[in-house]
């Protein structure tokens, strides 16, 4: 495949962009150009405002300008509906209209310059079980089933009922004033936060030219059980030596082990006609796994999830884990009321959580 790969993004945007519509364009450009590997959906955001972008072809993209009080969520599908591209909050590749009509699944009005973008590019996308999360997230009282979901309910628009530009929004209902304990809470809903993540990180903005102006929350491994420290990216000097460990790879056996952090799960191994084939085995940490912010996370989540442990000490972990968040949250107030301490103060953080979490991994391991 060629065009611009998903993790190499960043680097090129943050390296060669100072705000963020400076990255739009560039990025923009390398998609009108070589193109995107795989299709994609990218927030791009400073101090003055926040742009979603997605291309599901590698060539073909809408960008939107959001309106501050818009709320969707993105569990990797498409969250962009009925869009019209005369907005000036609206960047459109130029062929967005003619490639949906070549391929016979276009849906809207040419004459208005509008498209369905979810209609057109992604006629068979049905919300997934993320989505149906996300959606009972922003308000515990949905009550749809994911067969009478449809893209209307969740879509990013800016065409009303009446068919005039409007700031975007989207028919989700939310029935509160999200804070950054509501986002933190989706990462603890199973299938969001899963034994699949490798590091989460959230941004929480202030529309402030500063330093502060960025929060980051970050937590390794599955976000379901887990607690994420505050960051203020550009004031960090130093990061807690747990996150800068080597190890060794983890290993899959068959055999149960003798000795050393291990717990069930299946791998992949050839048969003996060199076909490769799923079995039950153990993963089996690195020896210096407790050194290891990552690992250590790792082994809690999938002892609490994979290894027989009790519902009263997952029950125990869970109130440990809230205890230590609302550290977490604390902390942060205090890098607000003294910024010059934040790599201090972010450092003891995450040396605490990772110290009680250890202890916690010997405790169930035992």
């Amino acid at each position: 495949a060629t065009g611009i790969e998903e993790a190499e993004i960043p680097t090129v945007l943050l390296s060669e962009c100072a705000t963020a519509k400076e990255a739009v364009d560039l990025l923009l450009s390398i998609y009108d150009t070589v193109g995107c590997q795989g299709g994609s959906g990218i927030f791009i955001a400073d101090n003055t405002e926040t742009w979603y972008i997605e291309n599901v072809t590698g060539t073909q993209y809408i960008a939107l300008r959001l309106s501050e009080s818009v709320a969707f969520a993105v569990p990797n599908q498409s969250a962009i509906g009925l869009i019209d591209l005369d907005d000036e909050n609206v960047i459109a590749s130029a062929n967005l209209i003619a490639v949906a009509k070549e391929a016979g699944t276009y849906v809207g009005d040419e004459n208005a310059n509008t498209i369905d973008y979810i209609a057109s590019y992604l006629p068979d996308q049905t919300p997934n079980s993320r989505y149906m999360s996300a959606l009972s997230h922003f308000d515990p009282a949905f009550a749809k089933a994911a067969e009478e979901v449809t893209s209307a309910d969740y879509a990013i628009s800016n065409v009303d009922a009446q068919g005039n530009v409007v700031p975007f929004y989207t028919n989700i209902s939310v029935n509160r004033a999200f804070t950054v304990a509501d986002v933190i809470a989706y990462y603890d809903i199973p299938g969001i936060g899963s034994t699949g993540n490798l590091e989460i990180h959230i941004f929480q903005t202030w529309a402030e030219d500063s330093a502060t102006d960025t929060m980051e929350w970050v937590a390794m491994d599955n976000g379901c059980w887990n607690v994420f420290v505050p960051y203020y990216p550009m004031l960090t000097t130093d990061v807690y030596a747990a996150y800068k460990t080597a190890t060794a790879t983890a290993q899959f056996v068959q055999e149960q082990p003798a000795e050393g952090l291990y717990y069930p799960t299946t791998g992949r191994v050839r048969d003996a006609e060199g076909n490769r084939v799923t079995v039950e085995g153990f993963k089996v940490l690195p020896a210096n796994w407790a050194d290891s912010m990552y690992w250590t996370f790792d082994a809690l989540s999938n002892l609490c999830e994979f290894a027989g442990v009790s519902d009263e000490q997952k029950a125990a972990v869970e109130a440990e884990l809230a205890v230590l968040q609302q550290a977490a949250y604390d902390a942060a107030e205090a890098m607000k009321a003294d910024p010059a301490a934040a790599t201090t103060i972010s450092m003891e953080t995450a040396q605490a959580v990772h110290q009680k979490v250890v202890e916690m991994v010997n405790g169930l391991a035992q």
